[in-house]
């Protein structure tokens, strides 16, 4: 038999709220693996790694607390705590990249939490490296999908991995498609629009503006 936690949270904010990227969440059970939850007055339940419609996600269950996630901001709530879960909508990061050599964006970031400079390259269709740089971020790529690559020497060895993530400064970019081109080419990491389609970007006096957009 299922023994049924309840948690009584008293809210009392308006639906609305969802308009303003605010949510109004109430526990209402706890079950190992999954939690019953009111969101702006709809009950759902939802096991561990479910999205509600709402963009409320379950990160951990049990019978004694919740872990739920919206927007990038994460909340326990425990059976001995009253909290209020109400999660405003974080204020967007940003970056701004002066015109370095060449007139080119040089950015410095990190790829899975390792740091990398990059040259951003609106003409490239993706995230691309060569596979020096690929073996010094620990990628696995020749586990990736295999293909051939056209560049300027002509066509080469390539493979088609997944990036847990990209960042440039704080502006985070999560499961990033990329290429690892065979050899040495590119020298630089080139920071394409598998990422760059993800981010708000804009040019004021010449300085690169990056914006995420949660």
């Amino acid at each position: 038999m299922i023994r049924l936690f309840l948690l009584c949270i008293s809210l009392s904010l308006p639906s609305a709220l969802m308009a303003s990227g605010k949510v109004d969440i109430q526990v209402s059970a706890l079950f190992k693996g999954s939690a019953l939850l009111d969101i702006n007055g709809k009950r759902q339940l939802l096991k561990v790694g479910a999205t509600s419609p709402e963009g409320v996600q379950v990160i951990a269950a049990n019978s004694k607390s919740v872990v739920i996630s919206y927007r990038g901001q994460q909340q326990e709530l425990t059976l001995n705590r009253k909290i209020g879960a109400l999660f405003a909508a974080p204020e967007k990061a940003l970056v701004r990249i002066n015109t370095g050599k060449g007139g080119h964006y040089w950015a410095k970031g990190q790829i899975n939490g390792r740091p990398v400079d990059m040259l951003v390259d609106t003409g490239a269709t993706s995230v691309a490296m060569s596979e020096r740089h690929a073996q010094s971020l620990g990628l696995q790529y020749r586990q990736g999908l295999v293909g051939m690559a056209t560049t300027a020497g002509g066509k080469i060895k390539s493979w088609q991995v997944n990036l847990d993530s990209v960042s440039v400064g704080n502006v985070l970019v999560n499961q990033v498609s990329a290429v690892v081109l065979a050899g040495d080419f590119p020298e630089m990491v080139l920071l394409g629009n598998s990422f760059l389609d993800k981010v708000d970007i804009d040019r004021e006096q010449g300085v690169l503006v990056i914006r995420s957009r949660f």
